[in-house]
């Protein structure tokens, strides 16, 4: 048997290391923050994460780029830029999109709103701050649950489901209508509505949730008094929710003065 005597270890390690080509760590966490990314389409602050694998692979790329010796990790860093960005990208668009559509539908349904209070129409009015699980039946004679006197030992049925829905309630629907109508800025929309005109302003903020919605609209009312036009900004809070059938249904949720500017 032959036998090898000497320092050959310290050779073929030599020689390894001298095709060794490292990867970049910077480019290889970029990538790996990447694959988080899409959370950016759930909602749109959570964009700066997708935006720490940008940067890291930005850096990466450059100090690949001027490094004095060959580094691998390019094709990583690139891989995390083009990932994130698309999420990031997709995730504005597809917000701002159902920003302006929650925007348009709240203003159709609210404008129906304001017609039925021009008309006069305040119990029609308040069924549509109701939620729509809450509201009356179609052909339900709303005077008789808005304003007639509850007899709870009558045994007449449309009476006896009368008691029913008051009683289902903190408030009778007399209340609640009173209190809705009777505080300003609602109480001055019903005082100029039919004189008035309205002009929407901007969208004040806007929550997509499921299986809700909710869109925040600053109106300008404009109206006739003494002799001059007198304004009035209030914001109105539009919500869509979503029933058993897929049905999406909007109700004014509140109506108020916009908040201040610091």
């Amino acid at each position: 048997h032959t036998r090898y005597i000497g320092d050959w270890s310290s050779d073929v390690c030599s020689s390894d290391l001298d095709h060794y080509v490292p990867i970049s760590g910077m480019a290889i966490a970029a990538f790996v923050l990447s694959l988080f990314s899409p959370i950016a389409l759930y909602n749109p602050g959570l964009a700066v994460v997708a935006m720490a694998p940008v940067i890291l692979g930005l850096l990466a790329s450059i100090r690949i780029s001027r490094s004095a010796h060959p580094v691998k990790g390019r094709s990583l860093a690139v891989a995390s830029l083009a990932l994130s960005m698309f999420f990031i990208s997709t995730s504005v668009i597809g917000h701002t999109m159902m920003r302006n559509h929650l925007s348009h539908q709240g203003q159709v349904h609210f404008s129906e709103w304001l017609e039925l209070v021009a008309e006069g129409k305040l119990r029609e009015a308040h069924e549509l701050h109701r939620q729509y699980s809450d509201r009356q039946l179609p052909g339900t004679d709303l005077e008789a649950i808005y304003t007639k006197e509850v007899d709870d030992s009558s045994t007449d049925e449309e009476q006896a489901e009368l008691v029913a829905v008051m009683l289902s309630r903190d408030f009778s629907p007399k209340q609640e209508l009173e209190s809705f109508f009777d505080n300003p800025p609602v109480s001055d929309i019903v005082a100029h509505a039919k004189d008035a005109t309205f002009e929407f302003v901007s969208v004040q903020e806007a929550i997509f949730k499921r299986p809700d919605s909710e869109i925040a609209m600053v109106y300008r009312m404009t109206y006739p008094q003494g002799g001059v036009n007198r304004e009035t900004e209030f914001m109105v809070r539009m919500m869509r929710s979503r029933y058993e059938g897929g049905e999406f249904h909007w109700h004014v949720f509140d109506i108020n003065f916009p908040p201040r500017e610091q």
